[in-house]
């Protein structure tokens, strides 16, 4: 099942209501109402097996200052592939915490 939030309020909404049942967010970095880092690192310390994803028209290390910030999170440039998400998504499932 794929849940949908266009902004932070309302990512945190749904978080709200079926943390339970995810296991994985894809963010984009930058939203309308900020930037989604934050709100991520705070569902995964409620969530430690939450698995993360960003991604940004911006390239990686624009985005983030180290790699250490990205800590354990995948990250994908827009624009890509299908295959390519579909292949990041597989492996952070598979990825054991």
């Amino acid at each position: 099942m794929v849940l949908e939030a266009a902004s932070i309020e309302a990512a945190r909404k749904v978080w709200g209501g079926r943390a339970e049942e995810i296991d994985l967010i894809l963010a984009d970095v930058q939203v309308p109402d900020g930037n989604t880092t934050g709100m991520v690192r705070e569902l995964q310390r409620e969530k430690p097996e939450l698995r993360i994803i960003f991604t940004s028209g911006y390239s990686e290390d624009v985005v983030f200052d180290s790699k250490e910030e990205l800590n354990e999170a995948a990250f994908v440039q827009k624009p890509f592939h299908p295959r390519e998400l579909m292949s990041l998504i597989d492996a952070a499932l598979k990825k054991e915490k």
